[in-house]
């Protein structure tokens, strides 16, 4: 598939994806689990994959988790995913290479909340993907 620039084929083009990847996990969940009772643990482990949320939601989840922690005055669960949200986009930094970083580091930054809402926004086309095939628009390149 073509990297895109605009969040609307963003959403669409994910939530294209994750409704494939859920699909998948869940015509793969009952094998899995024989696979388990058969001691076969790296079929498993990638099967279970299939069940984790878009990378781009983490922070989502973290924040409110920290945010409903404190409410209810869960000092601990506060402090956990306090830390769990530094180093999971601490960790997003660090796969960048140091000049791409200095380079686009504030573009990066910037472009981070429509990012994230593209991510949401993904999970509602989830639904209308299993219906239809969702078109990734494609842009004309030059040479």
């Amino acid at each position: 598939d073509e990297k895109v620039s605009d969040t609307e084929a963003f959403a669409k083009q994910r939530g294209r994806w994750l409704q494939a990847q859920y699909t998948f996990f869940y015509a793969s969940l009952a094998s899995a689990l024989d696979g388990l009772r058969d001691g076969k643990l790296d079929y498993f482990h990638k099967v279970m994959q299939l069940a984790l949320p878009p990378r781009a939601l983490s922070p989502i989840a973290l924040t409110v988790l920290s945010l409903s922690s404190f409410a209810l005055g869960a000092d601990q669960l506060v402090m956990l995913s306090i830390t769990g949200l530094t180093l999971t986009i601490g960790s997003y930094f660090l796969v960048l290479p140091l000049k791409i970083l200095l380079k686009y580091g504030l573009q990066i930054v910037g472009s981070l909340p429509s990012i994230t809402m593209a991510a949401i926004k993904s999970l509602t086309f989830m639904k209308e993907s299993k219906k239809t095939f969702l078109h990734t628009q494609h842009e004309l390149t030059g040479s």
